[in-house]
């Protein structure tokens, strides 16, 4: 007569191999389940710590642009209550106007150069004397304030990039520039004035946090064209396409997720009777610094599953143990 595997006894060694059998199982069974919700919880964190880290970096973009429009809008103002001053009235002296611009670039040192011109283009009065008595009508900035008050983009100095002290790097300007209209409304004068691109340098530096992670950080400029006018060294004159960070027809700030970088944007929009300029702020930090965080959680997932697993198995060897030991 045969008897079946069900009815043979349980040998020691059966027993043994069946506790090893659960123990191992059960490790296996709790060791997956722990790696597979340690890495459904590693992306969600991710996902989390990418969308805090958009949301700060937008807010600091949202602070370079209202400073950005906030300080032209003074310095544009500041030129146009200059043009108002009595001492550049019909019966002007061109000492008295020297000695009033050079004033203002004194207590303003935001200005590199402040002049007046007859309405040929001629330069009858300038700060320190910088080019009195040339010709600056072919400039865009007196051309333009021909017509009426004038804004005119970041560029290179001309004539004055060797008359002004040396510095580091290459001077660079903002225009500002209004008619001193007559009694027919026609321009007798231009007030030009050319504001370094250092103040806005100097906003850029203090908005940028320090410490640790805050050297990752970048924040840009970007021209309406797409040229970087205020970035990394090296990469200002370089082109940026513009087109992912206009998603919204208001212009509204926001981040995208996604490449090598986190990068929130907001566009600037002029303030009062600044009409601004079309700059758009670009604020990123690379996508690597979230994952840095999130690697030593990772870590930590990982070893709390493989003694969770531990612990389990454990807890069953012990389990079949006691289990299969015989009864008296």
């Amino acid at each position: 007569m045969t008897t079946s595997a069900a009815a043979l006894p349980l040998t020691f060694d059966r027993i043994r191999r069946l506790r090893n059998s659960v123990a191992f199982t059960a490790f296996v069974a709790v060791l997956m389940t722990a790696l597979a919700a340690g890495v459904l919880a590693d992306r969600l964190l991710r996902r989390q710590l990418d969308a805090h880290a958009g949301s700060l970096l937008e807010q600091m973009a949202v602070s370079m642009r209202d400073t950005l429009d906030r300080e032209m809008e003074q310095h544009y103002e500041q030129v146009r209550l200059l043009s108002g001053m009595d001492e550049l009235n019909d019966e002007m002296q061109p000492e008295k106007v020297r000695r009033l611009l050079d004033q203002m670039k004194e207590s303003f040192p935001q200005f590199a150069w402040m002049g007046l011109t007859d309405e040929q283009g001629k330069v009858l009065a300038s700060t320190g004397g910088l080019l009195q008595g040339n010709n600056v009508s072919a400039r865009p900035w007196f051309k333009g304030a021909l017509d009426g008050p004038f804004v005119g983009d970041v560029h290179p100095a001309v004539l004055l990039e060797k008359l002004l002290p040396r510095q580091q790097e290459p001077w660079r300007f903002v225009d500002v520039a209004v008619p001193i209209l007559d009694s027919n409304g026609k321009a007798r004068n231009v007030l030009g004035a050319h504001l370094s691109w250092s103040w806005a340098r100097n906003i850029r530096r203090s908005l940028t946090p320090s410490g640790a992670g805050g050297g990752e950080i970048q924040i840009m400029v970007v021209a309406k064209d797409g040229s970087i006018i205020l970035g990394p060294a090296g990469q200002e004159g370089q082109k940026v396409d513009l087109a992912p960070y206009r998603v919204s027809a208001a212009g509204a700030p926001g981040f995208v997720l996604g490449g090598a970088h986190v990068t929130a944007y907001a566009e600037t929009h002029g303030s009062g009777r600044y009409p601004g300029l079309g700059w758009t702020v670009l604020v990123r930090q690379p996508a690597q610094a979230t994952a840095t965080a999130v690697t030593g959680l990772r870590e930590q997932i990982g070893l709390g599953a493989l003694l969770l697993a531990v612990l389990f198995a454990t807890c069953a060897w012990f389990g079949m143990r006691a289990a299969l030991r015989p009864r008296d």
